[in-house]
C-alpha cells in the first residue's frame, strides 16, 4: 500500500477513531452513573441505538482486519437500553457496555508513538476515570441516609480521591464491613495507580532530556578527541562547526537513525515527504498540489558545501535554480557583497526560463546543504502541471520589472 493510500486512509479513519474514543470515554463515565444512580441517570434507549450503531460500523470499517479485542468489543455494542426495556429487572447488565473500550486497543497499541502532551492527556483521563469509578461504586457500598444523589457523588470523589493519593483523612469514614473492604481495595488500587503514574511522568522526563544528553556527550567526545591529537585551532573549529550544523539541521542525526532501520524503498518514500515538508512552505511552491510537490521532489538533488566554497561564478552558464535547505550563503558581483541568503530562500530561478549566463558570485558563508533544481527537470514537471510553469513566469517578470537580478 502506498504512503497516498495510507494518508487518505488516515484521515479518514482517524476522524471516526476520535469518534469512537469519544463514545469509549462516555461509556466510561455514563455505565458507573447509571449502576450508582439508575432513577437519576438514566441514558434514552435511542441515543444507546444510535452509539451501538456507530461502533457496529467501526467494526464494518474495520472487518478485514479485526482482532480479538474487536470481537471482545463486539457484546459491548448491544443496544443495552433497548433490551431493558422489556427486562427492566436486569439492570446490572449495563455494564458490558463497558466492553467498548477495546475497540479502541488498535489505538492505544501506538502509545508509544504519541507526543508527550497527549501522553499527558492520557495519563489525567485514566486517573479521572479511575477516581470516578471508584466514586461510584462508594455510593453504591456505602448508607449516606437521606442525601441527594449530587452530595453523595461530591462527597464520594473526594473521598476517592483522598484515600487514592493519600490514606484519607478521616472525615469520610467506612462504617460497615463492606465500606472497609471496599476502602482497603482502592487503597491497594491507590498504591499501585501511584507506582504507574511516577513512572510514566518520570519516562516523559527522560526522554524529553535524552537527544540532548546525547548531543552534549557526543560534542564532549569530540572536543576530547581534538585536545588530544592537539589539532589546529582553525581545524576544530571547522569540525565543531560542521558537527553542530550536522546535528541542528532538522534533527538529521536522529532521522538518519529512524531512516536507516527501513527498507531502501520506504526509505526513498520517506526522503520525498521529508523534501515536500521542506518546498511546500517555500513562496514559490505553495498551494501546488501534492502530485506536483512529490514531482518536484523526485527531482531535487541534494548537494553540501564548506564555508567559503564557491556555487557559482560570474559568467558561467546557468541551467539550474538553488534552493538552501540549510546554512548561509553570500552573493556577491565585482567584490561587493548585494545579499546574504539564508535557509527556504533560493537564486538562480531565471536560468529555469531563459539562457542566461551568471551575473554574480554565489559562495557559502557556512556549511551550507542545497537542493537543485535543474533546467530539464523543471520542464519535465511543467509539462504536467502547467501551474509550476505560470508560477514560475510571475516571478520571471517580476524580476524582469525591476526586482535585483540575484544571479
Amino acid at each position: 500500500m502506498t504512503l497516498e493510500r495510507i494518508k487518505s486512509k488516515k484521515v479518514y479513519f482517524s476522524s471516526l477513531d476520535r469518534v469512537i474514543v469519544g463514545l469509549s470515554a462516555f461509556t466510561l463515565i455514563e455505565v458507573p452513573f447509571s449502576l450508582s444512580s439508575e432513577a437519576l441517570v438514566k441514558i434514552p434507549f435511542w441515543l444507546d441505538l444510535s452509539v451501538s450503531l456507530i461502533f457496529v460500523f467501526h467494526f464494518w470499517s474495520r472487518r478485514k482486519e479485526l482482532t480479538k479485542w474487536n470481537k471482545i468489543a463486539l457484546f459491548g455494542s448491544l443496544p443495552v437500553e433497548v433490551l431493558l426495556l422489556s427486562f427492566p429487572a436486569f439492570h446490572y447488565i449495563r455494564v458490558i457496555k463497558v466492553l467498548r473500550v477495546f475497540e479502541c486497543y488498535h489505538l492505544f497499541n501506538w502509545s508509544e508513538f504519541r507526543g508527550k502532551f497527549t501522553q499527558i492527556i492520557s495519563i489525567s483521563t485514566m486517573l479521572s476515570l479511575v477516581a470516578h469509578w471508584i466514586a461510584c461504586g462508594w455510593v453504591m457500598v456505602h448508607d449516606f441516609g437521606e442525601v441527594d444523589f449530587i452530595e453523595q457523588y461530591t462527597t464520594s470523589l473526594y473521598w476517592a480521591v483522598t484515600t487514592l493519593t493519600t490514606v484519607g483523612y478521616g472525615d469520610v469514614t467506612p462504617t460497615t464491613m463492606l465500606d472497609k473492604l471496599y476502602a482497603m481495595v482502592t487503597m491497594v488500587i491507590g498504591v499501585g495507580l501511584f507506582g504507574v503514574v511516577i513512572g510514566q511522568f518520570s519516562s516523559l522526563i527522560i526522554q524529553a532530556d535524552k537527544f540532548k544528553q546525547e548531543k552534549r556527550n557526543r560534542l564532549h567526545g569530540l572536543m576530547d578527541f581534538l585536545e588530544r591529537y592537539e589539532v589546529s585551532y582553525q581545524t576544530s573549529n571547522q569540525v565543531i562547526q560542521f558537527y553542530r550544523h550536522y546535528v541542528d539541521k532538522n534533527i538529521a542525526e536522529q532521522d538518519g537513525k529512524i531512516l536507516s532501520d527501513l527498507p531502501t524503498s520506504l526509505q526513498h518514500e520517506l526522503k520525498l515527504y521529508m523534501k515536500i515538508k521542506f518546498i511546500k512552505k517555500l513562496p514559490l511552491f505553495r498551494g501546488l498540489s501534492l502530485d506536483c510537490l512529490r514531482l518536484i521532489s523526485e527531482k531535487l538533488i541534494q548537494e553540501f558545501y564548506s564555508p567559503k566554497q564557491s556555487i557559482v561564478s560570474s559568467g558561467q552558464s546557468g541551467e539550474e535554480m538553488y534552493i538552501i535547505a540549510h546554512g548561509e550563503v553570500e552573493v556577491k558581483k565585482e567584490g561587493q557583497t548585494l545579499v546574504n541568503l539564508k535557509s527556504g530562500q533560493l537564486f538562480g530561478e531565471i536560468a529555469l526560463i531563459e539562457e542566461t549566463t551568471r551575473t554574480a558570485d554565489v559562495i557559502s558563508n557556512t556549511y551550507t546543504d542545497l537542493y537543485v533544481f535543474k533546467k530539464n527537470d523543471f520542464f519535465e514537471v511543467s509539462q504536467k502541471h502547467p501551474e509550476l510553469k505560470e508560477r514560475m513566469l510571475r516571478v520571471y517578470q517580476a524580476r524582469r520589472e525591476g526586482s535585483k537580478k540575484i544571479a
